[in-house]
């Protein structure tokens, strides 16, 4: 199932759906299985809920026989990729895995943020980062890896995810197999 960007529409970021006609009818037509929303698309909670609502229920007013609900992703990491303007920030992955508690650390993490990205309504969070800093020249990762030991970084990531399934948020690791 693809699940689109939605950035933009005509050069203007898609903060509002009923702004953007010709996209709510393209959603419609083609049953795309959920709509990424990225930092273009978020002014603040308020706002992003509303839009999670109306491309849910444009998703539901098609006169398809079935009805499957959308994925609603977002990048919402913590440290130096979040995209949501408000709510609580988070340090970076690297500064949880230098923690004496860091399982723990790692948890509580992807449950606040699980708790906040599901009282938007999203349901998916493309966290946690568990690339392995391997490569300290690599300006990509960096802070965003709980380490540069594959162990550390798997327990670290499962606690995280696991945070996050308190709330029914799908976690997704992402850069599998690396960066």
């Amino acid at each position: 199932s693809f699940i689109p960007a939605i950035r933009t529409w005509n050069n203007e970021p898609v903060t509002e759906l009923d702004k953007c006609p010709e996209l709510k009818d393209a959603l419609k037509k083609h049953r795309y299985g959920g709509i990424i929303l990225f930092a273009p698309n978020i002014t603040d909670s308020a706002q992003a809920t509303k839009l999670l609502y109306d491309l849910k229920k444009n998703n539901k007013l098609s006169d398809a026989s079935v009805h499957i609900a959308y994925f609603t992703p977002v990048d919402e990491e913590g440290g130096m990729v979040v995209r949501l303007t408000d709510g609580t920030r988070m340090t970076g992955n690297m500064a949880i895995g230098a923690t004496p508690d860091a399982q723990k650390n790692a948890e509580q993490t992807g449950t606040i943020l699980g708790e906040e990205l599901a009282a938007i309504g999203f349901n998916t969070d493309y966290a946690p980062d568990i690339d392995v800093n391997n490569n300290p020249s690599n300006p990509v990762i960096g802070t965003r890896s709980f380490s540069d030991d594959p162990d550390t970084v798997a327990k670290l990531g499962q606690a995280f995810a696991g945070g996050l399934k308190k709330s029914n948020v799908i976690a997704v690791y992402k850069h599998f197999p690396g960066h």
